[in-house]
């Protein structure tokens, strides 16, 4: 069977990619001008704008005994609307027989049977997430959002969607993405990430990050300051706002690990 891989995103452990690739540039979903998993996925001569599952990798984090954060299909998008949830598949379990299952269900099976872990699911289409919900306790499920329009329509999709912990990664910020403060607080968002476009690099005006992570404040949501936002925030020390108590950049769970 095959195993995960370890991640170099700074908030997780490992990546479970079973369904890599993505279609939501060309269909005009994606503002980014450079994807860095498209980027990846060339690196290793594979064409990211072929979406495919591959079955084998649906019970990999049964092996991973170290409870992890587990990045699910950072490589592409569970929730695009090329994924069909009730797509069977046939597998072979531990036990060693064949069993055929919808894909939702191998998904949430594999979830719940490792409790210990936590799984990330982040998807720039939230309103895919209805058809899954809702989500076991140990999952963390977001939202990508650049624009001030990606965020208030995931808000308002996120508010249907049950999992104990919802979050918006704001990566790259494009523009002032501004909310009232009560944008969050219905959706329930909890954890709010922020992060530089990479390629080429482009971090948000200070202002604008200032101005998002005072709301996230407000609402008691948790702040990560991905560490590609360094050069923009390198004297740290004169905005208090993205520090912690001991001066470090913010990196915060949105439960305590």
């Amino acid at each position: 069977m095959k195993r995960l891989s370890k991640t170099g995103i700074e908030y997780g452990d490992y990546g479970w990619n079973f369904y890599p690739g993505c279609l939501h540039k060309p269909q005009g979903i994606c503002p980014v001008p450079n994807c860095w998993a498209e980027g990846m996925s060339k690196r290793q001569r594979q064409d990211f704008h072929q979406p495919h599952l591959v079955p084998e990798l649906l019970l990999a984090p049964l092996h991973i005994k170290k409870p992890s954060i587990i990045l699910v299909n950072f490589m592409g998008d569970l929730f695009g609307d090329w994924v069909d949830p009730e797509q069977n598949v046939a597998l072979k379990v531990p036990a060693g027989h064949m069993e055929i299952h919808p894909l939702r269900d191998w998904v949430e099976t594999t979830v719940k049977a490792r409790p210990e872990h936590t799984f990330s699911f982040l998807t720039k289409n939230p309103h895919g997430l209805l058809p899954w919900h809702p989500f076991p306790d140990n999952c963390w499920v977001g939202f990508s959002a650049c624009t001030r329009e990606m965020l208030q329509a995931g808000c308002r999709i996120m508010s249907k969607v049950r999992a104990r912990v919802k979050f918006v990664s704001i990566e790259p910020m494009l523009e002032d993405a501004w909310c009232l403060p009560s944008t969050l607080t219905v959706a329930g968002i909890n954890w709010v990430i922020f992060g530089a476009q990479t390629n080429p690099y482009r971090p948000p005006e200070l202002d604008w990050l200032e101005a998002m992570v005072e709301v996230a404040d407000i609402v008691g949501a948790k702040v990560w300051l991905k560490d590609n936002l360094w050069p923009l925030l390198k004297d740290k020390n004169k905005y208090p706002w993205a520090c912690n108590e001991t001066g470090e950049l913010r990196q915060e769970f949105p439960i305590r690990q």
